[in-house]
């Protein structure tokens, strides 16, 4: 006879998101895992996450744009969101 196995239902089964946040939030976890076997992992690969957006460009300015790029070896998307970057920063400090 063939032992069925049964899935018992884990108080952290919750299927709404902020329920699960709620959940964790009241909670002390020094209870529930025995942390004296964790170990510290490190992650090098990780990128942040990104969000795909289209601009239209003027052909002649994205052709400056890519040649600019290819004058320092990196793609022109790259190049973009490294200018970008740049900027924000700057009116953000000018701001404050």
């Amino acid at each position: 006879m063939k032992k069925q196995s049964k899935r018992r239902k884990k108080d952290s089964d919750i299927s709404v998101p902020n329920e699960e946040f709620d959940y964790w939030d009241r909670r002390e976890t020094d209870r529930m895992f025995d942390w004296s076997n964790a170990k510290i992992n490190i992650f090098p690969n990780l990128r942040p996450s990104s969000q795909s957006t289209t601009i239209r460009w003027p052909d002649p300015l994205l052709n400056r744009i890519k040649l600019l790029a290819n004058k320092r070896n990196i793609p022109y998307q790259s190049l973009v969101k490294t200018v970008m970057a740049d900027f924000v920063n700057h009116e953000l400090r000018k701001a404050s």
